[in-house]
């Protein structure tokens, strides 16, 4: 009997582990997971860092990356990314509606250089997004990257390399400026050839040390002297006017026109959002109190993100312009222009309904809610 029983406690342990590890295999297959070429990497050196899909389809994505301006420096990355200081951002979205639709893929590559010694760790953050317009939540852990000298074994030969490294850089900027100057090269050898190869395509590389970056308050502010240049070239300003290539406050005119920008992509998203209301307006419902009714543009979500503290604009914007949710306003009958509740739809159902700071609504307003779904579902079916 004894045996039997023992048996059975085997048995069950050994089932126990067997399940644990089928989920674990399956939740990886499900899973979005980082990969990169090598986790320890030298000064220097590149690698690369790549998103991958297991069996989840994912037919849009806002991605996020943070990273260590300081330590690493971003080389490359897919066409639909933007780079401001240390955040990457990638969007992407299936135009066909699902017929492109993304799985068991590597689904963005990065290239990265380490720049200095030290420690990095990487995440990813952002919204996924499957082809039914479901949020795809099993994201996984971060990677460490971790960048070290040579050994002194080494040391004589890295040296070699660094002088021919230093060489080749000097003889980059060389070609850049088209000019033998030693002093303006050596000038110019502390920024990296990437930044400088790409401000050449922009500016007078002499001018632009002598105007921008030679100044003490721009010595570290290359990456913000491209992103504005690129800004402007997107506003269609003329480049050919030494004040917009040259500006006296590097800093202030870069918020400016990225502000700018963002202004522009609203307009963008605005066309979109015009179009969607012309299905949405037909959901408007109101009694003698409360009013819902869709988010009218971009400023509009973007007001209503800053009075009642959500993420309705920075997560919800491109969803809404895209038709992936549907973005209501609930306000209140004599104040229809102060914000009260916002509310998500999907497949016409009330997915979310948030106060204030996400708190949840009152009765009274669930109530009112419950009517308006019930009708929005009794329209659907019609």
């Amino acid at each position: 009997m004894k045996k039997i029983v023992v048996c059975l406690i085997l048995l069950l342990i050994i089932l126990n582990i067997c399940i644990k590890s089928f989920a674990i295999q399956n939740e990886n297959e499900n899973s979005i997971y980082l990969d990169v070429t090598n986790t320890e990497i030298k000064t220097g050196d590149e690698f690369s860092l790549s998103i991958n899909l297991g069996n989840t389809n994912v037919s849009a994505f806002d991605l996020q990356i943070y990273f260590n301006d300081e330590l690493l420096e971003y080389v490359s990355g897919p066409e639909n990314t933007n780079v401001v200081g240390s955040k990457i951002i990638t969007v992407w979205y299936d135009e066909t509606g699902g017929e492109k639709a993304k799985q068991n893929c590597e689904l963005v590559k990065y290239t990265f250089k380490a720049k200095e010694i030290g420690t990095e760790y990487i995440a990813i953050q952002g919204e996924f997004y499957n082809t039914e317009g479901i949020e795809v939540e099993n994201f996984t852990d971060g990677i460490e990257i971790i960048a070290n000298e040579e050994t002194k074994t080494e040391f004589i030969e890295v040296s070699e390399q660094s002088q021919v490294s230093s060489s080749n850089s000097k003889l980059e900027i060389l070609r850049l400026i088209n000019k033998e100057d030693i002093k303006l090269i050596k000038k110019l050898s502390r920024f990296d050839i990437y930044y400088l190869e790409k401000l050449s395509k922009f500016v007078d590389l002499e001018e632009a040390y002598k105007k921008v970056l030679g100044l003490k308050e721009n010595q570290n502010n290359v990456h913000e002297y491209l992103d504005y240049l690129e800004a402007a070239r997107f506003l269609k300003l003329p480049l050919h006017d030494k004040k917009v290539l040259y500006p006296s406050n590097l800093l202030k005119e870069h918020d400016k026109l990225i502000e700018q920008v963002q202004i522009v992509e609203n307009a963008e998203h605005d066309k979109l959002i015009q179009k969607r209301l012309e299905d949405l307006n037909k959901n408007i419902y109101k009694n003698n109190k409360y009013i819902v009714f869709p988010a009218p543009s971009a400023e509009a979500l973007l007001k209503e993100s800053e009075e009642q503290h959500n993420c309705v604009f920075k997560s919800y914007l491109k969803k809404y312009c895209n038709s992936l949710t549907d973005i209501y306003f609930l306000r209140k009958v004599d104040s229809p222009n102060k914000s009260f509740v916002t509310v998500e739809v999907n497949n016409n159902r009330v997915v979310q309904a948030k106060a204030k700071y996400n708190e949840d609504v009152s009765k009274e307003t669930q109530k009112f809610l419950d009517r308006w779904e019930r009708r929005l579902q009794k329209v659907a079916i019609r």
